[in-house]
């Protein structure tokens, strides 16, 4: 096996610096193709984020709450629906377009979205429930035009209450589980 390190990857060491878990997709990739196994993608996936929750709270905190979100997407007049309820989808803006978009029926989810190109990427959705099972609902250009079956979630469900609260506290739709494990912090103390 490849001596991997996780803190770092090609295009920042030519820069210097350390990479944050919100890399560009380029840095992202770059670091991730280091672990592709085209054959096993989820479990390369795995192995690229347990690597990194060492060094990035924030991808520990998707390893530990999240899972792969197996349960498909909303389809047909359902989906049709919600989507007519949600305005000014912003492309390649996806906390802004999920968190602004929850109401009391749909559930914040946040981690990451895994093309059929095998290029990861963070990203948000929301999903609702449908005869008792979680529904992934895609909003974000460009990604609600992907077939659904080419791409594969891994995520965190966050309360709406909690999602609000964030939001609210950083006055924009950022990433929250930052502001997530923040909290989980200061009520250790």
């Amino acid at each position: 096996m490849t001596e991997r390190n996780p803190t770092t990857n090609n295009l920042r060491d030519a820069r210097g610096g350390i990479p944050t878990a919100w890399d560009s997709k380029a840095e992202l990739f770059v670091a991730y193709s280091e672990y592709l196994d085209p054959e096993n993608p989820r479990e390369s996936f795995e192995e690229y984020l347990t690597d990194r929750a060492e060094h990035f709270p924030e991808v520990e905190y998707y390893l530990e709450h999240g899972s792969w979100r197996d349960d498909g997407h909303l389809t047909g007049d359902a989906r049709k629906e919600i989507i007519e309820t949600v305005f000014n989808q912003q492309p390649n803006n996806c906390y802004y377009n999920s968190q602004s978009s929850m109401v009391s029926d749909r559930m914040y989810v946040e981690g990451y979205v895994i093309t059929d190109s095998h290029v990861p990427a963070p990203h948000a959705w929301f999903e609702v429930e449908e005869g008792g099972v979680s529904k992934i609902v895609e909003i974000t250009p460009p990604w609600v035009e992907k077939s659904p079956e080419n791409v594969d979630y891994f995520g965190v469900k966050f309360h709406n209450k909690v999602v609000r609260q964030a939001m609210m506290e950083r006055g924009t739709a950022d990433p929250i589980v930052e502001t997530v494990i923040e909290q989980d912090e200061a009520e250790k103390r």
